[in-house]
């Protein structure tokens, strides 16, 4: 036989406040509230309902002139009608104080098991969701231990805010909703889990890089889309308790990618749970720097179009002292005449390079300076200066990851100041 116990058992509820009414229009609701009363027998979610049923009997049976004896048979007789399930044990009063004993109406205790379920959720949020409910069956499951299946039928809504209790430390922004189904020997209590509002909706990767191209982080960022989305539909305040999960996991997830290990990069993953949450990562190798880009000039007639190639490779002599071999090339989009530069530079702090260069053909020398903000929405600057053609630099703006817009400067141009967008490839 299978079904829900709480629904089952509405009409008994029903048939206990009928004998409880009837019981109660013997006596008169008058006198003082007397709270001496006690129950044993019960575990302590369901023992805080029958104090609270047996505490207004006693406030008006109490005060009464009749024998202790009677006050006892009415005791029992109430306690017997209300808590079905359970036989009055001893009965006593001393005074205004009396103490109800309660025990199992059944000799064989009720058999219960108790599982959890929550959905199709994927690895790695389910063994995040089991860790955190490891505690909760046995904690369950202990505190339904020889409560007979009647018991639910009048202390159906205390164990449901028991089962809220566990749930809600354990698991902040799910709802834990039991449910009873019968089985050939006892019961089974399932406990369902239903994330609750606010829910993580999307998230919103943001992956920058200024050693990978943005054809590689694309693909990246995709990928990485796709692996998180799991994350989707669970509850923010459940995602921020392990939010330090989230950003090893995403972490993990790159560093498999190809793109990442073959560059040996390193991974940074800031992680915010909100609705849409963002997800800030940061991808640098540590041996290489590639980038490519397409530029196109305003405001001169001395420049053209071009398209440019940066490849390097990093090295680190010194602890915190990052250095780069590197070369260039920059081809017009008019004539494709190409500029090659080869350099060295070394990074004394942050994002920002000290450097030279020389550049073919003419085999000039260049000394150089770059302050590089990768991130959109941040100001850079990069400048060089030779002896022989003196001050050549931009100060840009990255509006997206995709342009950029800067202002240009060359002194061996007739219109020395121009302005340059920049798009990254």
């Amino acid at each position: 036989m299978r079904g829900n116990a709480f629904s089952a058992a509405k009409s008994r509820r029903a048939a206990a406040a009928s004998g409880l009414a009837a019981l109660l229009l013997l006596v008169v609701f008058t006198g003082p509230a007397f709270c001496g009363v006690a129950v044993e027998g019960l575990p302590e979610w369901l023992e805080r309902v029958a104090l609270r049923s047996l505490t207004v009997v006693w406030d008006e049976v109490a005060p009464r002139p009749v024998e202790a004896a009677e006050k006892e048979r009415v005791l029992s007789l109430v306690a017997s009608r209300l808590f079905q399930g359970y036989a009055v044990r001893n009965a006593r009063v001393h005074g205004n104080d009396a103490r109800i004993v309660l025990q199992a109406a059944t000799e064989s205790p009720f058999e219960w098991s108790v599982a959890l379920a929550y959905g199709n959720l994927p690895s790695p949020p389910a063994e995040w969701l089991a860790e955190d409910t490891a505690a909760l069956v046995p904690a369950v499951a202990g505190a339904l231990e020889g409560v007979p299946l009647e018991a639910l039928s009048w202390g159906d809504e205390a164990f449901r805010e028991f089962v809220r209790d566990l749930a809600r430390e354990a698991l902040p922004g799910w709802d834990a909703i039991p449910l009873v189904r019968l089985r050939e020997r006892g019961a089974q209590l399932q406990i369902q889990l239903v994330p609750r509002p606010p829910l993580v909706l999307a998230l919103v990767p943001r992956l920058r890089s200024a050693t990978l191209p943005l054809m590689l982080r694309k693909d990246l960022h995709e990928k990485l889309l796709m692996d998180l989305s799991s994350l989707a539909g669970l509850p923010v305040p459940w995602v921020e308790r392990h939010r330090d999960d989230v950003e090893r996991w995403a972490g993990e997830v790159l560093a498999e990618r190809n793109t990442v290990r073959n560059a040996r990069a390193r991974v940074d993953v800031a992680f915010v749970p909100e609705t849409l949450a963002p997800l800030d990562v940061r991808v640098e190798s540590g041996k290489y720097a590639i980038a490519a880009w397409v530029a196109a000039y305003a405001g001169t007639d001395d420049r053209y179009g071009e398209i440019g190639l940066h490849l390097g490779r990093k090295a680190q002599p010194w602890s915190g002292w990052e250095v780069e071999l590197y070369g260039e090339w920059i081809a017009a989009l008019n004539d494709f005449a190409v500029e090659s530069r080869w350099g060295v530079r070394w990074s004394p702090w942050g994002e920002a390079w000290l450097g030279a260069e020389v550049a073919y053909p003419g085999e000039t020398l260049w000394w150089r300076l770059w302050i590089d903000g990768a991130k959109p929405g941040r100001p850079y600057l990069w400048w060089r200066w030779s002896e022989d053609y003196g001050n050549n630099g931009g100060v840009g703006w990255r509006l997206t990851e995709h342009l950029s817009l800067e202002v240009h400067y060359d002194e061996r141009d007739k219109d020395e100041v121009s302005l340059r967008a920049v798009g990254n490839l």
